[in-house]
């Protein structure tokens, strides 16, 4: 029987997916706005959204989605979506994920803008904080 003694195992961490640029019009596919690949296979958790530059929500439904990308793919699967109202800077929007997903080394984690988001004029822009545990296959 084997023995593993990293202090990370088991660990909950966080991964900070930092928006590429602010958006300002009505997204007519979905649009990626971060991703990330796993260097080794982990299961997502959780994930919060942070609206680092609000507004008022004027023009329709916003909403962004957290998916998986299978390693080369580049199909999208989407495993959490938050609804965004108006949201003044700085604030959090404590969001959950559908049910806990299994990301192998090579795969993707990708924050996008969905199709049909009418996103405000001006600066609007969020990040997300993706929680995840490493799993540890042989």
């Amino acid at each position: 029987m084997g023995f593993y003694d990293d202090p990370k195992y088991g660990v909950e961490q966080v991964l900070p997916m930092k928006s590429l640029a602010n958006q300002t019009s009505v997204i007519a596919s979905q649009t990626e706005i971060a991703r990330h690949t796993f260097m080794k296979a982990v299961t997502v958790t959780d994930w919060n959204v942070r609206v680092l530059v609000g507004h008022t929500e004027t023009s329709g439904f916003t909403a962004i989605s957290i998916n998986k990308s299978l390693a080369g793919t580049g199909a999208l699967s989407a495993f959490g979506t938050a609804s965004l109202s108006t949201n003044a800077d700085k604030s959090v929007i404590d969001d959950a994920v559908t049910a806990n997903q299994n990301f192998a080394a090579g795969d993707d984690i990708v924050l996008a803008y969905d199709a049909g988001t009418a996103l405000p004029a001006g600066a609007f822009r969020v990040d997300a904080d993706v929680l995840y545990k490493q799993r540890f296959t042989q």
